[in-house]
């Protein structure tokens, strides 16, 4: 009830989109936190930190096609310099980010699963350094 009531408070604060997003996840109702997620990059498209829960969740779900379509829409928006609300190091990470979950994914697709678990911990060593 909580997230509901902020977004009806105020419905352009990215932050609410990404937090009850993220809870949704943690229930396992990946289509409720995507179409969240995908409302808030719609409100507020410069919260990069937006596109990395978004990318986080395709990875995690394996949907290569809706990743790589996040990718390109990331890039466009923020290469393109466009709005005063936009975070440079967010953009330049989240861009970061989505690259590298997709290149990760195009990865183990190819691997075996023992290969696949190797890449896998490699991966995530990598990303509590990012």
């Amino acid at each position: 009830i909580i997230p509901v009531e902020g977004i009806r408070a105020d419905p352009k604060h990215g932050p609410l989109y990404r937090n009850y997003g993220a809870l949704e996840v943690k229930l396992k109702k990946y289509g409720k936190a995507r179409e969240l997620l995908e409302v808030g990059l719609e409100v507020a498209p410069y919260h990069a930190q937006l596109y990395h829960q978004l990318a986080e969740l395709e990875a995690a779900l394996g949907n290569i096609e809706g990743l790589s379509k996040l990718n390109l829409r990331a890039q466009a928006l923020f290469r393109s310099g466009r709005g005063r609300e936009c975070n440079r190091v967010d953009a330049s990470r989240v861009l970061k980010n989505i690259s590298s979950l997709q290149n990760y994914i195009d990865f183990v697709h190819g691997q075996s699963d023992d290969d696949a678990d190797i890449v896998t911990d490699l991966y995530e060593a990598w990303d509590k350094r990012i």
